[in-house]
């Protein structure tokens, strides 16, 4: 009996179809959604990732290739991302403490939606100060003589006064602090700096859910078997953290600080003894080196120097609460710092985009300032009430 080939060939050309069938839906994308990643930064060019959001990393992504991107600050539209065949970018600087709204219009009509703020242009200052003889008990002097506490400085500086330290700022911030070793102290890019595993802050609005189950004094670097390769002057730098601060939580990379409106650290700053600038300071401590040797800078090989913790500077990285938050989120789930730029699954992450998913937020990096405020405490006092 000769079997008639024509019921096989329609059941195989359906076969086909059929297997042509899912591809050709999931290229119109319905259903999907769009994924947006976009973090302002104080730079020249911004950039963002659009894509459809397939799965959950970006190799399953779908680039978004056609759509109008524009961005608005407070209600006027200030500029368009343009697509470059391979990036969505646009040339623009976007203004210190302004709010931004970034909308998305898609082919299909879809309209998405999202709002940050840019951070005040706020950096971060070291104040060195000498408690001098005179000013404290010489039967019985502590050990932190010399010592030294950060504070927040709005950067209000004019052409008339380029190089005021601004003045203290009292806004609200979140903060991820970041120690960098500096190879010479006369020489601190931050292509020359590395970063240190351990940092420390007294600050009371730090979070501690990176904290790494050892403090201060546990450091080896505070073991007296490295301090005593440090002669008097360097041993009096590094003994005050011991004696002020010994318990203190070490956190691994950062520290991360949200700082409320009218910042005051509850510290007596009327004490002689306190190592505390202001009202508004806080204290930094890291890692260091764990023996006296000299580090060889690759700009001035002949400056040899030892690295300790005044010769440290810190990267601070303020962002909007919206980023704040979407951060916070992804370094819960355990992911680090080089990644929190790259991820793509959002899952139980915050997101403030509106028929969407992703991220649109603001960040202002800087690296610490030491400002040269030597002498009395009195005079730093009247230098601080005067501003």
């Amino acid at each position: 009996m000769r079997i008639s080939s024509q019921p096989f060939l329609l059941s195989l050309i359906l076969l086909l179809a059929g297997s042509c069938v899912e591809p050709i839906v999931m290229d119109t994308h319905e259903d999907l959604p769009v994924a947006v990643y976009c973090v302002l930064k104080d730079a020249d060019t911004q950039y963002l990732e659009l894509y459809y959001a397939k799965g959950k990393t970006k190799q399953e992504y779908v680039p978004v290739t056609e759509a109008e991107v524009s961005l608005f600050s407070f209600d006027e539209k200030v500029a368009e991302f343009e697509y470059d065949g391979s990036e969505w970018k646009l040339d623009y600087h976007p203004q210190f403490g302004n709010k931004y709204r970034l909308v998305i219009q898609l082919a299909d009509g879809e309209q998405i939606t999202a709002e940050t703020s840019m951070p005040d242009n706020v950096d971060l200052f070291c104040f060195w100060h000498h408690q001098f003889p005179d000013e404290i008990d010489r039967e019985n002097p502590p050990s932190y003589t010399f010592s030294f506490s950060y504070e927040l400085r709005l950067l209000n500086r004019s052409p008339s006064h380029p190089d005021t330290y601004g003045s203290a700022y009292q806004g609200a911030c979140n903060l991820w602090i970041y120690a960098r070793n500096q190879w010479s102290f006369y020489y601190w890019m931050p292509e020359y700096m590395s970063h240190n595993e351990f940092i420390t802050t007294d600050h009371p609005g730090v979070d501690l859910f990176n904290a790494s189950g050892i403090s201060l004094k546990e450091l080896p670097c505070f073991q007296e078997e490295s301090l005593s390769q440090f002669n008097q002057y360097y041993r009096r730098a590094l003994n005050w953290m011991l004696d002020y601060m010994p318990d203190l939580p070490m956190c691994r990379e950062f520290v991360h600080i949200n700082q409320p409106i009218g910042f005051n650290n509850g510290q007596d700053t009327s004490d002689p003894a306190t190592v505390h600038y202001s009202k508004i300071s806080f204290l930094l401590s890291t890692n260091f080196a764990e023996n006296n040797e000299s580090r060889t800078s690759p700009v001035h090989p002949y400056n040899l120097r030892p690295i300790i913790p005044y010769e440290l500077r810190y990267e601070f990285i303020s962002v909007s609460d919206e980023l704040d938050r979407y951060l916070r989120d992804l370094y819960v789930r355990e992911l680090n710092k080089d990644n929190l730029s790259m991820l793509y699954n959002t899952e139980n992450v915050f997101s403030n985009v509106i028929n969407g998913v992703g991220i649109f937020g603001a960040e202002i990096r800087k690296i610490s300032i030491n400002g040269a405020m030597w002498g009395y405490r009195e005079s730093l006092y009247d230098i601080y009430s005067a501003e």
